[in-house]
């Protein structure tokens, strides 16, 4: 689900901005700035399931890579739905560049 910096930051899934859970989800990634990720399955948020895409614009320079972050918590498992959320997203991504800042 797509969600305000604040309920990011506060792993907070009660408001999204927008919400599916189709397993067949399109986010359009239409204008400059951060869109922020996280997984409305309780819990997951808290355990790193979520993400902040950076949008760029036309002509704008990416910004610099974050300083890596040491772990917090136990790694997703392959096939759980943090990973087919990132996969979906990089999918619909493609059409502008992006930057992802955070996982």
């Amino acid at each position: 689900m797509v969600v305000t910096e604040a309920d990011y930051d506060n792993c907070r899934a009660s408001h999204p901005i927008f919400f599916s859970n189709n397993g067949d989800t399109a986010v359009a990634l239409d204008h400059p700035g951060p869109v922020y990720f996280i997984s409305g399955e309780s819990g997951h948020c808290e355990r790193g399931q979520r993400m902040v895409v950076q949008i760029v614009g036309p002509g704008t320079p990416p910004p610099a890579p974050p300083s890596p972050q040491a772990p917090t918590g136990a790694a997703t498992p392959a096939g759980t739905t943090g990973g087919a959320l990132a996969g979906a997203i990089a999918a619909v991504a493609m059409a502008l560049p992006v930057i992802v800042i955070g996982v």
